[in-house]
């Protein structure tokens, strides 16, 4: 980030309210990852075999993270080298990068965007920075608009195995 940018940043003078384009791309991305979290909670249903509800119900508080994690561990019970296993581990890493500006959209508050590139978003956030200082950090939509990508192919991939899963057992 540039040095103007960071001033920027400091002097808390920022754009508002917010375009469109900049509340679209929130919305974009809170909404897909309302349904990878749905999504996560079915397919983890559908490795154990166990009722949607009572899975739902099991995991209600438990972190998308966890789930993946979640998902790794069956995975490997029923293949101790399973290479989708490996590839689940590494997709939480994925998940937890993509999912820091989910995070700052849903608990930070959205001071506006930076004067000087509108690109940037503000967000401060209730957490300690410093002797005195809270965190205020600068996300740039195309984070945004990629996180929201991340979510829906991975909601995607989430479903239609679920819905395989599902199918092989009925039969």
């Amino acid at each position: 980030m540039s040095k103007k940018l960071i001033e920027e940043i400091s002097s808390g003078e920022y754009g508002n309210p917010l375009k469109p384009f900049h509340r679209d791309a929130m919305l974009d991305l809170i909404l897909a990852w309302g349904s990878l979290d749905g999504a996560l909670t079915m397919l983890v249903s559908a490795f154990t075999g166990e009722d949607l509800h009572a899975t739902a119900s099991r995991l209600m508080k438990v972190k998308g993270t966890a789930k993946i994690l979640e998902i790794a561990r069956l995975l490997e019970e029923h293949d101790r080298e399973s290479q989708i296993a490996k590839n689940f581990r590494k997709l939480k890493k994925r998940y937890e990068k993509h999912s820091r500006p989910r995070n700052r959209i849903a608990h930070g508050h959205c001071a506006g965007y930076l004067l000087a590139d509108e690109q940037y978003l503000v967000f401060a956030v209730a957490e300690p920075e410093g002797e005195d200082q809270m965190v205020a950090e600068a996300i740039p939509v195309e984070e945004i608009i990629a996180a929201k990508r991340f979510g829906e192919t991975l909601t995607a991939f989430a479903a239609q195995t679920a819905e395989r899963l599902c199918a092989t057992r009925a039969t």
